[in-house]
Order: structure tokens, then sequence, then C-alpha cells
């Protein structure tokens, strides 16, 4: 099946499972993901087929919550440490939905999701190159992953396609590799020159 999100393979491998008090998991993963863009797939912004790191965290909503800021802070220093125009931004599109509505607004309400978006300079707008999910008990509830206590378990997720971010990149600095912020020179290329770094 064709995956639309890399962390809806997690949650049914810990079905009816009863989590001590204090457990927490944190997952990861790099997968292609697809989704069907239809007639927007026109540059390399949007894609039917694209690669994902996913991190997924599983546990007390204290421990979602510091995993996530762990990874919008990841993409703060990303934007800042290598001179990008971009911003961080509270989304309201849907993770998971029924209801779009009510889901848009329960997002925005509670905060449960936050955009990387990174400009493309020729366009003149910006894309969505990574984004941090809080579930709350959603998933937990879907699939009945409790505590000992009988709570159920919080959850959040952050993904980033790696074609965007290099996209996006390449937009704002181009292909010369001479021409880069020495440090993002060294991000991507710490092997030597034309031998880039692949995490």
């Amino acid at each position: 099946m064709c995956r639309s999100a890399g962390c809806l393979h997690s949650y049914p491998s810990y079905e009816n499972e009863v989590f001590p008090d204090r457990r927490e998991v944190a997952i990861t993963m790099i997968g292609r993901i697809f989704r069907n863009e239809g007639s927007n797939v026109t540059t390399l912004e949007r894609l039917h087929e694209y690669s994902m790191r996913e991190i997924i965290f599983m546990g007390r909503s204290e421990f979602v919550l510091s995993g996530l800021g762990a990874c919008l802070a990841w993409c703060r220093d990303y934007l800042e440490e290598f001179e990008l125009q971009g911003t961080i931004q509270a989304a309201s599109d849907p993770f998971f939905a029924d209801n779009l509505a009510a889901l848009q607004c329960f997002q925005r309400s509670e905060q449960s999701k936050s955009e990387f978006r990174l400009a493309i300079p020729f366009s003149g707008k910006s894309i969505s190159v990574a984004s941090m999910n809080n579930h709350g008990e959603h998933f937990s509830k879907s699939y009945n992953i409790r505590f000992a206590n009988g709570r159920f378990i919080h959850s959040g997720c952050f993904g980033a396609g790696y074609e965007r971010i290099i996209f996006a990149t390449l937009s704002q600095y181009g292909y010369e590799e001479s021409e880069w912020p020495e440090k993002l020179r060294g991000f991507y290329f710490s092997q030597g020159p034309g031998r880039a770094l692949i995490a």
C-alpha cells in the first residue's frame, strides 16, 4: 500500500499494548511517501513520491512535547545556521481527519501542528519542508494503547521531506557549491567537494 505518512505503520505494532507508567518510545524511519497531488505536480515543489525522515514519539504528553520541541529547535537551527529565508509557523492542514473543518479548528486551538517553510525566491512563494504534529490520544484510542493506570498514551511525529529541503536550499543559493555559505557547504559536503554527506 502507498504510505501517505511514515508514522502510520508504527501504531498498529503497539495495538492493545499496556505501557508502564513511565515508558517512553521514540522511533525513527526513512522511506518513500506517496501523495496524490493531482494537477499540483508542476515543479519539484510537489511530487507524487518523495523521501521522508520521520521521528515518532509515544508516551506521556510531556515526553511527546519535549521531542517535538527538539525537532522544532533543529528546524530553527537549520534556518539560522545556514542563513536561509524561511519561517516556522502554526499550521492547520489535516494530518488525520474525517471532518476537515473540525480538525482544522482543533489544530488551531490546540496548536497541534507546526510547519517549517522555506522560501522559493523565483516564485515568490514558500513551501513546507517539515512539520511537527501532536496527535494527542488520537492514535492510542484507535489502537487501544494505554498506560498501566488505564489512561491513553500520547503520540506525535516530526517529518522532513528530503527533496523539498534540497530543492528550496538550491533555489535560494543555486547549484554552484562555491557560492554557498561555508557552514552550508560543510553540512552537505563534509567529506570533501562532490562527496555529499548522507545522514
